[in-house]
């Protein structure tokens, strides 16, 4: 019986999962405050009907967030040059757009490791 709800619970994460899948031409990464140890920003571009792009971004001590967006650009640059154009945007932001002929896509945060920064993904 256990078994069966730990499978019942593991649908419903799932299609929560597939519900929420909103894929844009266009996303905006905004970092804030300042890392207060070494960690790591993780994102994954998932491109409709294509492979998804896992893209890990080494962020140090004491970064702040224009800095942060500094790190993340150029990691997403160098991973999505051929598809997408990516570029800050007040600073502390980091605009992906989709270059033309190219799917939308979902951007998502897997991971932020780096305490004390905070980022956050949103559809534009």
């Amino acid at each position: 019986m256990k078994i069966v709800k730990v499978a019942i619970a593991l649908l419903l994460v799932a299609a929560a999962g597939i519900a929420d899948a909103n894929p844009s031409n266009k996303w905006r990464i905004k970092c804030n405050s300042n890392a207060k140890a070494d960690g790591e920003v993780v994102l994954s571009i998932e491109p409709e009907g294509g492979t998804p792009i896992e893209v890990v971004v080494a962020i140090p001590d004491g970064t702040n967030e224009n800095s942060a967006a500094v790190y993340i650009r150029d990691e997403l640059k160098k991973a999505l040059k051929e598809t997408h154009r990516v570029e800050r945007d007040d600073w502390e932001d980091v605009l992906v757009k989709k270059r033309y002929g190219q799917p939308d896509f979902d951007l998502i945060l897997q991971d932020n490791t780096a305490e004390g920064l905070s980022v956050k993904v949103a559809r534009e």
